[in-house]
């Protein structure tokens, strides 16, 4: 993440779908999510654009881009798998008639090292929690097993030092809409919550 200062934004790469070795790069000036916190997911969203706008111009807001820490060992939480999968199917369908979250990009952070492999490719390495967490003193309560007498891996016995198995991912979605204190009145929450609904339920089928 870089911020530019000649057009007063911040630049933050994006894992592109299915591409490992190809980010792409979204352009934001404004964060409307920030769970600042030590453990959890960390999320953050930004608002921002595809494309870099012109020095003095004003950021146009068309993506959405979710900055988290997710549980890296749960496949049916995989939240770039699901909306991957609502986007192709509810895509495919013509009578679809109100708006779904559409992923653009999205995958694992990672660190660029400079290197290259054999094939002359950028090498890689995925950003997760073991970075954080792995010089901290965090224990179980409980003893973990190496074989039958239980222990640190070192056959000591004991509790075993863990930190949260998490994996730094972004995603880029579209549309973006408007936040709920815009609304002006009852009715228009009720058709917002109509339209929530119908989404959810389009997804669950």
């Amino acid at each position: 993440m870089t911020y530019l200062e000649d057009i007063e934004c911040w630049k933050i790469e994006c894992p592109m779908v299915d591409r490992k070795d190809a980010p792409s790069y979204v352009y934001f000036d404004k964060v409307i999510v920030a769970a600042d916190r030590l453990f959890g997911r960390h999320t953050r969203c930004f608002l921002g654009s595809l494309k870099m706008p012109p020095e003095g111009s004003e950021l146009r807001h068309d993506v959405v881009v979710k900055d988290s820490w997710s549980d890296a060992v749960s496949t049916h939480r995989d939240e770039v798998k699901f909306l991957r999968k609502i986007s192709a199917d509810l895509g495919r369908k013509e009578n679809i008639n109100f708006e779904y979250p559409r992923l653009l990009h999205g995958g694992c952070v990672k660190f660029w090292i400079g290197a290259a492999d054999g094939d002359g490719k950028p090498v890689s390495i995925a950003d997760n929690a073991d970075y954080l967490y792995r010089d901290l003193p965090i224990t179980t309560t409980t003893t973990t097993t190496t074989g039958n007498d239980g222990g640190n891996n070192d056959g000591s016995g004991g509790p075993a030092p863990i930190w949260p198995s998490r994996e730094h991912r972004r995603i880029v979605m579209q549309p973006v809409g408007e936040p709920l204190r815009s609304l002006k009145s009852v009715p228009e929450l009720i058709i917002v919550l109509r339209d929530a609904m119908r989404c959810h339920s389009a997804i669950l089928s």
